[in-house]
C-alpha cells in the first residue's frame, strides 16, 4: 500500500470515528451547545431572542420517585425563577391573489423573569396550580429521566433553573409555556375570472 492510500483510509478511519462520536451526543446537549453558542431557532422573536445559555450542568438520572419528588420541588420553590408572560405580539403579513386572501401570522411573547413567590404575589398564578402542575409531573416523569441545571442570560442578568430532560429537550420553568409560531390563514374572497 502506498502512503497516499494509507492517509486516505486513516481519513477516513478519523471521520467515521467523529461521525460515531457525534452520533452518540445526546440531543439535549447539542440543543444547550448550540443555544450557549449563540444559535437562536428562526422563530425566536422579541424577548426570545434575549433567553440565552450561559452554562449547563448534567447532574443525572433521578432513580427513584423520592428523588423525582425532590428535583421537581426545587424546580417550584419560592425563589425558582419562573417567567411570566406580559403580553403577547402577533405579526402579521397579508398576501391578496386573485381568488384569496392569505394572512401569515407569528406570535411571540413578551416576558419578564420572576421569582415562583412573586409571581404568585402578583396574582398570575396560584399555589394550587403550582401543587397539581408539581403533581402531575411528579406521576409522569419516570424513573432514569435525567436533569440539568442551566445558566440562563436575560436581559443582563444571570438566573439558574433546573431542566428535566423530557424527550431529548430540557424543559424547565423559564421556557416551559414560551412558544412562539406561526398560522396561515387562507380566506376564498374572489370568484376566479372565467376564461
Amino acid at each position: 500500500m502506498n502512503l497516499k492510500r494509507i492517509l486516505l483510509l486513516l481519513s477516513a478511519i478519523a471521520c467515521l470515528s467523529v461521525n460515531a462520536q457525534e452520533a452518540t451526543v445526546p440531543t439535549w446537549k447539542i440543543y444547550l451547545e448550540n443555544l450557549k453558542k449563540g444559535w437562536t431557532p428562526d422563530n425566536y422573536k422579541g424577548d426570545m431572542k434575549e433567553l440565552k445559555v450561559v452554562d449547563y450542568t448534567y447532574k443525572g438520572e433521578m432513580n427513584s420517585a423520592k428523588e423525582i419528588s425532590q428535583i421537581v420541588d426545587a424546580m417550584f420553590a419560592d425563589q425558582a425563577p419562573v417567567n411570566s408572560v406580559t403580553k403577547e405580539i402577533a405579526l402579521s403579513d397579508t398576501t391578496i391573489t386573485k381568488t384569496d386572501t392569505i394572512i401569515n401570522v407569528i406570535k411571540y411573547p413578551e416576558f419578564e423573569i420572576l421569582t415562583m413567590r412573586e409571581k404568585i404575589n402578583a396574582g398570575k398564578l396560584s399555589e394550587d396550580s403550582i401543587s397539581t402542575l408539581k403533581q402531575q409531573i411528579k406521576e409522569s416523569i419516570p424513573t432514569g429521566t435525567g436533569y440539568v441545571e442551566v445558566v440562563w442570560s436575560y436581559k443582563g442578568k444571570e438566573y439558574r433553573s433546573i431542566s428535566l430532560i423530557v424527550g431529548d429537550i430540557p424543559v424547565d420553568c423559564i421556557t416551559m409555556g414560551l412558544s412562539t409560531g406561526g398560522s396561515t390563514i387562507t380566506k376564498g374572497i374572489r370568484k376566479a375570472p372565467e376564461a
